[in-house]
């Protein structure tokens, strides 16, 4: 991801919102998705689908090389920065659980 955020705003979230989030108190009413990561309008969107595949498979390399040895391993979050792999997945993981409610 782009980061989107000025540093002091980073470090601010990575002080007040990260350990909030990690901890699955919930994510800021109101935020919006970083713009890569929103859904297209449409289902048939096939560049959305073949770019979403894309990071999915660097995810996947960023992973393997974490478990292999390199735990030193980050990952970019558009408003949070550089974050270790463990709480990049946290993060993926409270992100999917806040959506669930939506599901219903």
């Amino acid at each position: 991801m782009q980061i989107r955020t000025k540093l002091w705003q980073r470090v601010l979230l990575k002080v007040t919102m990260v350990p909030r989030i990690l901890a699955g108190r919930g994510f800021p009413v109101g935020a919006r998705a970083p713009r890569e990561t929103r859904p297209a309008l449409t289902s048939t969107d096939q560049g959305a689908a073949i770019a979403f595949r894309d990071r999915a498979g660097r995810f996947e390399v960023a992973a393997a090389e974490a478990q292999s040895g390199r735990p030193r391993t980050r990952l970019t979050h558009a408003y949070f920065g550089r974050m270790s792999l463990r709480d990049s997945v946290l993060i993926c993981a409270r992100h999917i659980q806040h959506h669930q409610k939506q599901l219903g």
